[in-house]
């Protein structure tokens, strides 16, 4: 039914998209390509047996310390993003009670879906009917991929392909009326076409006898997508570079102390046939045999703790600013003014808020699907609502004070002291605890009591 050439080329872009989708899975799941796939080697020197020419060659290193710590970033700034804005809070507009009671997982499934496709891209719930009912199904980006010809709005198509357990491909092409089913052993003989089936069948049904049943036809074929974003990128993208490095300097970090210091040795009249035995004989046996006049020194090199920490810090920083999220650690260590704070979550809110528009977009064809479908089952029910997020984000001073005021006795005064405005950290600080406690009191138990005034 379908140009198999053309079937092949949206596969192969499929593909360069799973390739992202793996990559980002697995920074999720905290096995960083960056530095898993990182090798300590060391050079050698051999010589040529036929022409006695020497080569330096670089082999693994067996002995030298290569931890490797994967830093946990990327799912740390996805689940902070789908908590700040999927949240207990969320609500349907007018408190819709009979999708809830049809769907009370919505919530839930919602929330899977919006983290899964924060480092797969794209993901779907796929509408059927079963037993009378419409239903639905979570399908991940990595075994579809959407089709726009027409229509920018929603697919035209959507292609699913998967892998059953006996190793047979299967291939699936959805419009909005049909699905055509595929199937191959082996890329080289191609795809051979199984069978083609309706979507959805409406029937007619007169004194309870079936008469007819017909094709229908959907608005789009039965998936709802829901995208990242805009670009089709995942959260990882714009922080990779930065987690690489992090996760190098810092396993770095930790092979320093497993060796206890970096250290190299000098060799005078050395014996032995090449400095790959001399490092076995030194690691193995502790000893080194040397000729006449030999000698062996060992040299420890310093390490810069300092400038690798501040390096660290940096990298974090980044990470942070360029993921749009907030770095938690620096409110609970007080590194952090209440400017900054407010700063920290205007760009998580931000990025929040583009990813709003995004789940908006997909519960408008989640309302579509459903009433089409339940429609067809002429069942009666009929949706019409939209989601209502509650993001929590610093947004003015009194909301400062209500919180700061909340973690009084749970913080040291200095970092409490630090983050309230207009009050001298250093002057604060030099009061007595009566006084401290005396004007915490007046900024922040007065201030929440006027708070609550204006809310009554």
């Amino acid at each position: 039914m379908y140009d198999i050439k053309q079937i092949n080329a949206w596969l192969a872009e499929h593909s360069e998209l799973k390739e992202l989708m793996y990559q980002a899975s697995r920074y999720y799941k905290q096995n960083n390509d960056g530095i898993n796939s990182r090798k300590k080697v060391m050079g050698i020197i051999r010589e040529d047996k036929g022409t006695g020419e020497k080569r330096t060659l670089q082999v693994e290193d067996p002995y030298a310390s290569n931890e490797k710590l994967s830093s946990g970033f990327l799912r740390q700034q996805i689940k902070q993003k789908v908590n700040y804005l999927i949240n207990e809070d969320i609500t349907l507009s007018d408190e819709d009670k009979e999708f809830s009671a049809d769907y009370p997982d919505w919530k839930k499934d919602l929330k899977k879906l919006s983290t899964k496709i924060s480092y797969q891209i794209y993901g779907a719930w796929q509408f059927y009917i079963e037993n009378g009912e419409t239903k639905y199904k979570y399908i991940d980006g990595m075994q579809i991929y959407p089709v726009y010809l027409t229509n920018q709005n929603t697919p035209d198509l959507i292609l699913r392909h998967y892998t059953t357990m006996d190793n047979m491909e299967k291939l699936i092409v959805y419009d909005n009326k049909v699905e055509v089913h595929y199937k191959r052993h082996n890329i080289t003989k191609g795809w051979e076409e199984e069978k083609t089936l309706p979507i959805v069948r409406k029937s007619r049904v007169i004194a309870d006898e079936v008469i007819d049943e017909e094709i229908v036809q959907l608005s789009q074929p039965p998936f709802a997508i829901c995208y990242n974003n805009n670009d089709w990128i995942t959260d990882l993208h714009p922080i990779k570079a930065f987690v690489d490095i992090y996760d190098k300097v810092n396993s770095d970090f930790a092979n320093n102390i497993i060796d206890f210091q970096e250290i190299y040795h000098t060799l005078k009249n050395y014996q032995g046939q090449d400095l790959q035995e001399f490092n076995e004989q030194l690691k193995k046996l502790k000893v080194v045999p040397v000729g006449e006049d030999g000698e062996m020194q060992t040299h420890q090199i310093e390490v810069p703790v300092i400038a690798k920490t501040t390096f660290l810090e940096l990298t974090r920083k980044n990470i942070y600013e360029f993921g749009m999220a907030v770095d938690v650690n620096n409110i609970a260590t007080g590194n952090a003014t209440v400017v900054a704070i407010q700063s920290m979550y205007e760009n998580l809110n931000m990025k929040a808020s583009d990813f709003e528009q995004e789940i908006q977009d997909f519960w408008r064809q989640v309302i579509r699907l459903t009433n089409e479908f339940n429609q067809i089952l002429g069942n009666g029910k009929q949706y019409d609502n939209y989601l209502e997020f509650d993001k929590s984000m610093i947004s003015n001073i009194n909301e400062v004070y209500e919180r700061l005021s909340k973690w009084v006795g749970f913080i040291p005064d200095n970092i409490l002291f630090r983050l309230l405005p207009d009050v001298d950290e250093e002057e604060a600080m030099q009061l007595t605890e009566e006084g401290r406690n005396q004007l915490k009191t007046e900024i922040l138990v007065d201030e929440e009591d006027d708070i609550n005034e204006s809310v009554e």
